[in-house]
């Protein structure tokens, strides 16, 4: 397991430009500056990126920020607080407020110490102390948008006792930001369980891409792939050293500043082996093993034949890619704008076909096709291995240790300008049976710690411990990242809250959105990334879009910040945005819950689910039926239960009537399957329109044989006479029931008469 890595911080205070772009999102004045010599390969990017708002890219002046008025920040016990945005600055030293919740402080800390702190005693006992900056970050012109320091809790020893009990007594005031980070008593210190042989997939992210698909370095690397394709080189990716891919234009403009191909014919190796060794010491690789070898096989495998083209073919190819990216967007913005264009084709309601136009030039298309995403499926590769890269991308990225606010100030620099191709893996892996991150064990002293989040899911507070154990809900799930590891901007399609446990690693930096924020989100999203925002209630995927939050403060969208260390929780509220940034070699733990406000409008949250036809972790009925059947559900909770299932079962039941008219007969399937442990097989038993989970009853071999569709949308193609519907024939079909009708009606009947036993006698709730 990697150490801990400390790090320092100087918050900055200064003047801004126009565009006023806090300095943790925008290049350093130096590292923009004309007169640098040692950058020249990226003379060609002026300090304005002057591009179309609708081909997803911004028009930004680069700020000067000015660094002469550096405000100090005291360290405790030895280390800076890193809590402290670059541009934070004191007000007079003393917060403005403080949140209630557990207890208040006046004057609380502008940075919060790693170290529980004790408020007074209060009737015999000691109260929490929670902590809030409220002042603006970074603060915005003609905007009253702010970055606001998400609320710090801190818990005592009876308040640790219960997660659910904690969440619901700090949600009122942090739910107003959107995430909040929550700080063990001291002495709290569980390990983590994992082996460095565990075998895992890694996701590839392309920095340059998470904003702008289309950057100056994705166009170049387009542009080059599409060459080596027309000559029969295969390019998948760029080539990896040490695990990491290699930045080709940097290598290129390198080549060329040293007179190019012409200049070196006669050497065998193009470039003699001392310039090899100064490229390598520019991309940092002198810890490698006889780097300028293995750049001089790159060059020669993967640029020579396109160092060979002289500069108006360069500039034609890359003219061609601008031009089929152009269509390539539109093509983007329109399934934007018609997301749910298939659906409606299958359902009659649209006659056109959503199949991409086919190329005129095969090279160019595959290109362009990777382009469209910023995250992909990489490799197969062991925690070792991982950790190895891992290490390897900080040297190369940071030779000197870095402070957190230089690894931000860096990252965002590479997320708006896209002229430097970084590729960094994260992966997430389901802890499962054998049980990686908290311990499973529950001999171990944290084994049945309630703050231990395997033993969340049994917690009687928890509603979703109904379902038993479902991979990626209720049973945790391990994520490990490097430096720039991301997880973009989004939020849990079901509304479901979350919190995440740091296990080891350096800081990491969170932005949040509360649901407040999410109409001002939305639009800066459509102005920003058009492609990015679908048109649905659903709008935002995952993994799809890292916008700097200097241009969502320009759009009037205020957020949180927080930085998490080693050993502390993050919570992510009801329908809040959220995005972190990892700064080193990084392994945390994270896993959902839902409390008994949550159920009071999951048929709304669901059937926002249905309509933007998005694929649900688990299936509502099965929740509902699991909470009805439970001994010890309370009251509130089985009134809840049947406010919900009463509406689903009287749809289900005419449902069944109608297509029962229609000629369809049902069989019903054999109960040992609906009565199984876990999540319902959500990928054999989902709707092929709308993707929801059916678990109550299904229709298959509508449109194709194996696939279901939802007895809804059955009914509606059967009852479509006048529009064209590509389907099988009625007879094919095969309507099959999970459970009876009797068995549904039997089970609401129990609840009711579970409500209207006894009424005098009230049941403490449990849930």
């Amino acid at each position: 397991m990697a150490c801990a890595i400390k790090f320092e911080t100087e918050p900055q205070s200064h003047s801004q430009t126009p565009m006023d772009i806090p300095e943790a999102c925008v290049p350093k004045s130096e590292e923009l500056s004309s007169k640098s010599t040692n950058r020249s390969e990226s003379k060609d990017h002026s300090q304005v990126i002057q591009t179309n708002e609708k081909h997803q890219r911004v028009s930004v002046a680069v700020p000067s920020p000015d660094y002469t008025n550096t405000a100090e920040v005291k360290e405790e016990n030895g280390t800076a607080s890193d809590n402290c945005h670059p541009l934070e600055t004191k007000a007079n030293g003393a917060d403005d407020g403080a949140v209630a919740g557990p207890s208040t402080t006046d004057n609380a800390e502008e940075c919060e110490s790693p170290t529980p702190i004790s408020g007074k005693k209060q009737n015999g006992k000691k109260k929490t102390r929670t902590t809030r900056r409220k002042k603006k970050i970074g603060p915005t012109k003609n905007s009253d948008a702010k970055i606001l320091e998400a609320p710090v809790f801190r818990p005592n020893e009876e308040e640790f006792r219960d997660p659910i009990a904690y969440f619901q007594k700090i949600m009122p005031e942090a739910a107003k930001f959107g995430l909040c980070k929550v700080i063990a008593p001291a002495g709290f210190k569980p390990e983590c369980t994992i082996t460095d042989s565990i075998r895992f997939v890694v996701t590839n992210q392309y920095i340059a891409r998470l904003y702008s698909r289309w950057g100056p370095v994705t166009r170049e690397l387009c542009a080059l792939r599409s060459f080596l394709t027309s000559q029969n080189i295969t390019f998948s990716h760029a080539p990896l050293m040490e695990g990491l891919e290699v930045n080709l234009p940097k290598l290129l403009h390198f080549v060329q500043r040293q007179g190019g191909l012409k200049a070196n014919v006669k050497s065998r190796t193009y470039v003699d082996t001392r310039k090899w060794n100064r490229l390598a010491e520019e991309l940092n690789y002198t810890k490698m093993n006889n780097p300028a070898k293995k750049l001089d096989q790159i060059y020669v495998k993967y640029l020579l034949p396109y160092d060979a083209l002289t500069q108006k073919e360069r500039q034609d190819l890359a003219e061609q890619m601008d031009k089929r990216w152009s269509k390539r967007n539109d093509k983007l913005l329109q399934r934007a704008q018609n997301p749910l264009h298939r659906q409606r084709r299958l359902l009659g309601e649209s006659d056109s076909s959503d199949d991409d136009d086919c190329e005129e030039n095969q090279q160019i298309a595959a290109a362009l096709n990777e382009a469209e995403e910023c995250v992909i499926r990489g490799r197969v590769m062991n925690l070792t291995n991982f950790k190895k890269i891992a290490k390897t991308a900080l040297q190369i990225f940071f030779p000197l240790k870095p402070t957190t606010a230089e690894v931000e100030a860096q990252y965002w620099k590479l997320v708006l300008l896209g002229n430097e191709h970084v590729c960094v893996n994260t992966a997430s892996i389901d802890t499962g049976t054998e049980g990686y991150g908290f311990s499973k064990n529950k001999n171990e002293p944290y084994g049945k710690h309630p703050w231990n989040l395997k033993m969340l899911s049994q917690n009687k507070g928890n509603v979703l411990r109904s379902l038993g154990p479902v991979l990626g809900v209720t049973v945790p799930t391990l994520h490990v990242g490097m430096i720039y590891s991301t997880s973009c901007w989004h939020r849990d399609p079901h509304g479901l809250p979350w919190m995440e446990y740091m296990h080891t690693g350096p800081q990491k930096i969170w932005y949040g959105i509360p649901d407040t924020e999410s109409a001002r989100f939305r639009r800066a999203v459509e102005s920003l990334c058009p492609t990015a925002c679908q048109n649905k209630s659903i709008w935002l995927p995952s993994d799809i879009a890292m916008i700097p939050p200097a241009l969502l403060l320009e759009r009037d969208v205020t957020m949180s910040r927080i930085v998490q260390r080693p050993g502390e929780y993050v919570i992510v509220f009801p329908k809040a945005y959220s995005c972190s940034i990892c700064t080193g070699y990084t392994i945390s733990e994270s896993v959902y819950f839902a409390t008994s406000p949550w159920v009071k409008t999951v048929n709304y949250v669901f059937q926002e689910l249905r309509q933007s036809c998005e694929p649900t972790m688990f299936s509502l009925e099965q929740l509902l039926i699991a909470i009805a059947r439970d001994e010890g559900a309370s009251l509130t909770m089985l009134q809840l239960v049947h406010e919900n299932f009463s509406a689903i079962l009287s749809e289900e039941l005419e449902n069944r009537r109608q297509l029962e008219k229609h000629g369809l007969k049902p069989r019903v399937l054999q109960s040992e399957k609906r009565n199984a442990a876990g999540a319902w097989n959500v990928h054999e038993n989902e709707c092929e329109v709308c993707r929801t989970t059916l678990y109550l009853s299904r229709v298959k071999g509508v449109f194709r044989k194996k696939y279901s569709v939802c007895l809804r949308h059955t009914l509606q193609v059967l009852d479509n006479k006048t529009k064209k519907i590509e389907r099988r024939e009625t007879e094919t079909f095969e309507m099959e029931y999970f459970f009876t009708t009797f068995e549904l009606k039997e089970l609401i009947s129990s609840v009711i008469q579970r409500l209207t036993k006894q009424p005098e006698k009230k049941q403490q709730d449990i849930i």
